[in-house]
């Protein structure tokens, strides 16, 4: 793979060329920067793209505990790439939750941001389940962690070495000790998850979805109160990976021009 970063880095440049406004994107559950040489093709050259990467990444004692957390540190460390909105905030998968909430504390405090771009979020992000199922997943997890950490971790190394192989993140796998700190920060981000319960959204929404989660609607979306443009970008979540996904190439593309063009 011919791109690298430092695990020291907590928003990571993917492209620092081009006239227009940089996208900053949120990872997925896993807490990587998603680096996709493919999705860096797709938005062109000319398109600066920065992408985020959880904190405990690079300290590991101090690892995210709330989703509010996360998103005011990403919005800090976007303020020193860009200093003045409008900000223009796009997620992978469950980032769509953190992408929201940094949304909302910015426009919170007057800062302009542009639509949002979502890019097949999920049809209820772990907080917005029944109040049991929220308990009983957060209670299971914990006890998981407690006795069964080891199995975990190996679980999610291998979730690494398949999308590390696939080119969709960076992160070193013959380095052990950064491997294992990337499986805590991972079960830590679905923990802050499971207790994060989204507000009702305002703003607009670029929402890129595949049609086993948009037929579905869900609680994510009923959140969503402000204009909300829909793309059917391919029948699975996986399919947005797919570099002969000329469905996902065009409906990226134009959403993205959209937005710039409202900037």
């Amino acid at each position: 793979m011919e791109q690298t970063y430092s695990q020291s880095e907590k928003v990571i440049a993917l492209n620092v060329d081009g006239g227009n406004v940089p996208i900053f994107l949120i990872h997925g559950v896993k807490g990587q920067a998603y680096i996709s040489p493919h999705f860096i093709q797709i938005l062109g050259e000319d398109q600066p793209v920065y992408a985020f990467q959880a904190s405990g990444l690079q300290r590991p004692k101090k690892r995210h505990c709330t989703i509010e957390e996360m998103a005011s540190q990403y919005i800090a460390a976007m303020r020193k790439v860009r200093t003045r909105g409008p900000y223009v905030i796009g997620a992978i998968a469950i980032g769509s939750v953190v992408a929201i909430e940094m949304a909302q504390q910015l426009t919170a405090h007057g800062e302009d941001v542009a639509p949002l771009l979502l890019i097949d979020p999920p049809v209820a992000p772990p907080g917005e389940r029944s109040w049991f199922r929220r308990v009983r997943r957060g209670v299971v997890d914990r006890i998981r962690r407690k006795f069964s950490e080891e199995k975990l971790n190996r679980q999610l190394e291998n979730d690494f070495r398949r999308i590390s192989a696939a080119e969709r993140i960076a992160l070193d796998m013959t380095n052990q000790e950064a491997v294992e700190i990337a499986c805590r920060v991972a079960y830590d981000f679905r923990l802050a998850l499971n207790d994060y319960q989204l507000k009702p959204f305002t703003g607009d929404v670029f929402l890129l979805g595949s049609r086993g989660r948009l037929s579905k609607g869900g609680r994510l979306r009923a959140k969503l109160k402000g204009k909300v443009e829909i793309f059917d970008i391919g029948e699975t979540h996986d399919e947005i990976h797919d570099v002969n996904n000329d469905r996902f190439a065009q409906q990226l593309r134009i959403s993205v021009d959209a937005i710039m063009a409202q900037l």
